[in-house]
């Protein structure tokens, strides 16, 4: 893990919890809310959001329309990164993952074959990536 990033990985996000649309360690995060925060503190400039869905604004619309705001969560990530290969990996690069066979979660490599999410029961947290099924690496255009 790069050194700065780690550092600002443990003091400002790791082990905050599980809330929808949050944007502090204190108020905790989701698991895009997680990316674009992270994103964000780490300097790069981010789309505000897509399809009409705020980045981290869109509580009441996940209440009425959890896949309107999935796809538009998913169509957002795809607008500022660019698949690329596994061996490929650095720390800050998106990795979706495949949790229960079903749910697709965005997480952030963060080294070391390990991956952080924000998970529904654990919050903020790190885990294996061999833990979960590889569905594909992102990375955020020009970031190299």
């Amino acid at each position: 893990m790069e050194p700065k990033l780690g550092i600002l990985f443990r003091d400002e996000f790791f082990g905050a919890s599980y809330k929808l649309c949050g944007q502090s360690k204190n108020e905790g995060f989701d698991c895009f809310s997680f990316i674009y925060c992270f994103y964000k503190r780490c300097g790069i400039d981010m789309p505000d959001g897509i399809d009409d869905v705020n980045a981290t604004d869109y509580k009441d619309l996940w209440e009425n329309n959890e896949i309107t705001v999935q796809n538009a969560m998913w169509n957002y990530i795809d607008t500022f990164t660019d698949s690329i290969p596994m061996s490929k990996m650095k720390f800050g690069d998106i990795v979706i993952i495949r949790i229960e066979n079903k749910y697709l979660y965005p997480s952030i490599y963060v080294g070391n074959g390990k991956i952080a999410l924000s998970e529904l029961d654990k919050g903020v947290t790190v885990c294996s990536l061999d833990m979960f099924e590889l569905v594909d690496v992102r990375r955020r255009e020009n970031s190299g």
